[in-house]
C-alpha cells in the first residue's frame, strides 16, 4: 500500500474517537442522550466526514471551507 492509499493519522484518530464516543453516549441518561448526546455524535461524525472529504495534501483553508460549508448546510443556507 502506498502512502497516498493509507489513511492519514488524523483520520484514524477521528475514526477511533467516533467509535469510542458512540457507546459512551448510549449510556447517557434519557434527558441527556437526545440532546447533548445527539449533538456530540453529530459533531464527531461531521469532523470525520470533513477530514475524509478534504483528502490528502489539503491545506488548512480547504479544511475550514469544508467545516463552514457543513455548518451552512445545517442552518439551511445552502439550496439543494
Amino acid at each position: 500500500m502506498t502512502q497516498l492509499e493509507q489513511p492519514a493519522g488524523v483520520v484514524v484518530k477521528a475514526y477511533d474517537f467516533a467509535l469510542w464516543l458512540l457507546p459512551k453516549v448510549e449510556k447517557f441518561g434519557r434527558s441527556y442522550r437526545f440532546t447533548l448526546g445527539d449533538r456530540l455524535v453529530t459533531h464527531g461524525l461531521d469532523l470525520l466526514l470533513v477530514l475524509v472529504g478534504t483528502g490528502p495534501g489539503a491545506t488548512g483553508s480547504e479544511f475550514f471551507l469544508g467545516v463552514n460549508t457543513g455548518r451552512a448546510f445545517q442552518r439551511g443556507e445552502m439550496a439543494n
